[in-house]
């Protein structure tokens, strides 16, 4: 079963990535909230980031690009809790995970999925 999952998985990666990518946004449209604080987070890590270059604390010192990206990603860890995006975009990512191997697990191998297995596992030797 592991080695059809895996083969199917290599062989139709772009089909898997847009059926996972819409189960979490579908996932995602249950937490309007969640929506927005993912919106406002990602909005604002970015006007932080290519718009205020100089960014000065109060004893004068400019605040380099890596403080300003560990301050980003805090900040946002801690609105995406308090907001439940973040347990939203963990059930949608286990779901979409799930019926993506689901599928994978129940189409069975064509030939070309096989040779192209084959193919890839020789080269790889």
């Amino acid at each position: 079963m592991l080695s059809r999952i895996h083969c199917n998985v290599i062989y139709y990666p772009t089909n898997y990535i847009i059926l996972f990518g819409a189960v979490l946004a579908m996932v995602m449209l249950w937490n309007p909230t969640g929506m927005l604080a993912l919106g406002a987070c990602t909005g604002g890590g970015w006007y932080v980031i290519s718009q205020m270059k100089y960014l000065e604390l109060p004893k004068g010192r400019l605040m380099p690009l890596q403080e300003k990206q560990l301050g980003i990603a805090a900040l946002t860890l801690i609105i995406l809790f308090f907001s439940g995006a973040l347990h939203t975009m963990c059930y949608g990512t286990l779901a979409g995970a799930a019926l993506v191997s689901g599928h994978a697990a129940m189409r069975s191998k064509t030939i070309k999925s096989g040779f192209n297995q084959l193919k890839d596992s020789t080269f790889n030797a």
